[in-house]
């Protein structure tokens, strides 16, 4: 939803039910994705819908698993959400977590695809190069936008730590990538265990793990993805979500919005209303101050002017008349003082910085700034051993002493004096003690300056030794990352040429083979029953798919009576027969049940359990070249 005037999100009320953010934070890994075997989108499975799109599920979607090919159904149940489940045992080389990952990445897909403008487009797992560094990283959603624009998409349900994530993000920053990061909500859990009735209302209290405060401590949104719900939440420092989470915040409150109602972006990649309501109210509070700032300075101009028309300009001219005599008095006396002469003995002709400037708030002493630094500098800490101790009150004395006049004023001459004791700190002369409980100096200790200057520069040499052996090391990695790369790339470019080399061979086994002639004599090409694909488990038989389908085609099944008996192990004889060589017999089994079974059901073949079939009475008759039902798993 978004608003019609201003374009952005609208407001959604930030206090809603806690059952809401509860149920979005459950450990549920039940699969409720899909993939359309023929277009390739994805598939969700709305909660009460398993009935009615069951046919369908079975008929024309699949798994999202890379290389699944078991049948799917839907599962509907009263105590549980509607999901999908396989019609056969499904080992997958992933588990529960990585489902919900490839959940997650067609949901986002499927969301950014109806939002991208004419002309963009959007892909799943894009690989971006950098050409200086030759390092992949393949983003999990790419949107690619009319002006070639690139937004990433990256979903994290396992673990990664922040240091590999500034790693990544670094890479796709030299790249110009916006990177939108979003956690797996089953990475994120609550602080305190619901109540039995669930009635609190208001957003969950939720703990947050160390890579969401890597992306607080970049300045980022700490978003969760939940794709079961089709949801996406938004973290905040308050229940009224108008504050970030914090640096260093080891808990933030949890708002669940719905993900229909979040904006595509350029930049952020996806805005939740959520997010919108903390910049929102931030927002609101800059132009608060501003205005209160704006109000602050017409109301002293008023003042100003005010005190312009009743002072006196004669009388304002004077005053500045006797500062620049009084400025001119100090700086005479002292030129003649012999602190001055004492002073170049201590530093030469060029006094340092330190004694030398004028400071912020030079009128406390009335004497020329160069002059009172000399005699407190001198007098208190030149000279003195490491350790020695003073007090403001020594300073004062010192002052006296040596016919140094002071304002009336105590704050005024406290102030002038602590400023110059601060850069004396600053520049590690001095220690200044003060006390916790208000505030107050309590004493001044002179410190080694030579030595801690020392060990400082020790510790910075020690840091760069660390750093520079950090670099080295990374850069070792690196190397090695890019040796191991390449060395995969190479392995898999020969496997593939091998791979490439066998499947030629096999073919021009088949195109030589007697199964090939009878097939082309009997229907004139080769039908799709006998050129499917094949199951999962298809390269456990040495041959082309599509020879040893025609070898068990033809010798156990054509121009065979009604209601001829045909086994697996039947089929499995006749491979051996036919000089087929069986690479794993138990793989090469399952692989003969996947095409008996999908010859049932294309109404070859009648199943009467899972290794046993009969022949129909039509089971000899010619089949169409493109059979109606080739779609079929």
């Amino acid at each position: 939803m978004r608003n019609s005037v201003t374009g952005a999100p609208s407001k959604v009320p930030a206090r809603h039910e806690a059952r809401d953010s509860l149920a979005f934070l459950t450990d549920d890994t039940r699969q409720v994705w899909a993939v359309d075997r023929a277009t390739g989108h994805p598939r969700y499975l709305a909660d009460g819908m398993a009935r009615q799109v069951r046919e369908e599920a079975k008929r024309d979607w699949r798994c999202p698993v890379p290389g699944c090919t078991v049948e799917i159904t839907t599962v509907a149940s009263d105590s549980r959400r509607d999901h999908f489940r396989h019609n056969q045992p499904a080992p997958h080389p992933s588990d529960g977590e990585s489902e919900a990952h490839l959940s997650a990445k067609a949901m986002l897909a499927e969301w950014a695809s109806q939002r991208v403008p004419a002309g963009g487009s959007v892909r799943e797992e894009q690989t971006v190069k950098d050409p200086a560094t030759s390092i992949h990283r393949i983003a999990d959603v790419m949107v690619t936008w009319p002006d070639q624009r690139l937004t990433a998409f990256e979903v994290e349900y396992k673990p990664f730590t922040p240091d590999a994530w500034r790693t990544k993000q670094a890479d796709y920053d030299t790249k110009h990538v916006a990177c939108a990061w979003l956690l797996g909500h089953t990475r994120i859990k609550p602080v305190v265990e619901p109540d039995s009735d669930m009635s609190l209302l208001g957003p969950v209290k939720v703990r947050v793990p160390e890579l969401a405060r890597a992306f607080i401590d970049s300045g980022r949104h700490v978003l969760i993805v939940n794709p079961q719900t089709r949801q996406v939440g938004t973290l905040a420092a308050d229940p009224e979500f108008t504050y970030r989470v914090r640096q260093f915040a080891s808990e933030a409150y949890l708002r669940v919005d719905d993900l229909s109602v979040c904006r595509l972006d350029p930049v952020l990649g996806l805005v939740t209303p959520g997010m919108w309501a903390i910049d929102e109210a931030a927002r609101l509070r800059e132009a608060a101050a501003r205005v209160a700032e704006e109000e602050a300075l017409r109301r002293r101009q008023g003042l100003l002017a005010r005190l312009d028309q009743t002072r006196d300009p004669q009388g304002n001219r004077t005053y500045r008349r006797t500062l620049e005599e009084i400025d001119a008095d100090n700086l005479k006396r002292w030129t003649a003082s012999p602190w001055k002469a004492r002073a170049h003995e201590v530093w030469g002709i060029g006094l340092p910085a330190f004694i030398a400037d004028r400071g912020e708030r030079p009128r406390g002493v009335h004497a020329f700034p160069a002059h009172w630094h000399t005699v407190l500098f001198i007098t208190q800490v030149h000279g003195r051993p490491a350790g020695h101790t003073f007090t403001v009150k020594d300073i004062y004395a010192a002052f006296t002493q040596n016919h140094i006049r002071t304002t009336y004023d105590n704050r005024r001459l406290f102030r002038s004096v602590i400023e110059f004791l601060e850069r004396l700190q600053h520049e590690r002369h001095i220690t200044i003690h003060s006390d916790n409980a208000n505030g107050w100096v309590q004493h001044l200790t002179v410190v080694d300056r030579e030595a801690l200057l020392r060990a400082e520069a020790e510790e910075r040499a020690r840091r760069d030794r660390e750093r520079q052996g950090l670099l080295q090391q990374q850069a070792e990695q690196h190397r090695l990352r890019q040796e191991d790369e390449r060395r995969r790339d190479e392995e898999s470019r020969r496997e593939r040429e091998a791979r490439q080399k066998h499947h030629l061979a096999l073919t021009k086994r088949w195109v030589a083979s007697e199964a090939h002639r009878a097939t082309l004599l009997i229907y004139n090409t080769i039908p799709v029953h006998i050129r499917w694909e094949g199951g999962l488990y298809r390269r456990s038989i040495d041959a082309d798919p599509t020879q040893w389908h025609a070898e068990i085609f033809l010798r156990c099944i054509y121009d065979k009576p009604a209601g001829t008996v045909v086994t697996v192990a039947d089929a499995l004889t006749a491979l051996t027969v036919a000089d087929i060589n069986l690479v794993s017999p138990p793989e090469a089994t399952r692989a003969v049940e996947d095409y008996l079974y999908n010859l049932h059901q294309r109404g070859l073949l009648v199943r009467v359990d899972d290794q046993t079939f009969e022949t129909p009475p039509a089971a000899h008759e010619v089949l169409p070249v493109e059979d109606p039902q080739e779609g079929l798993w």
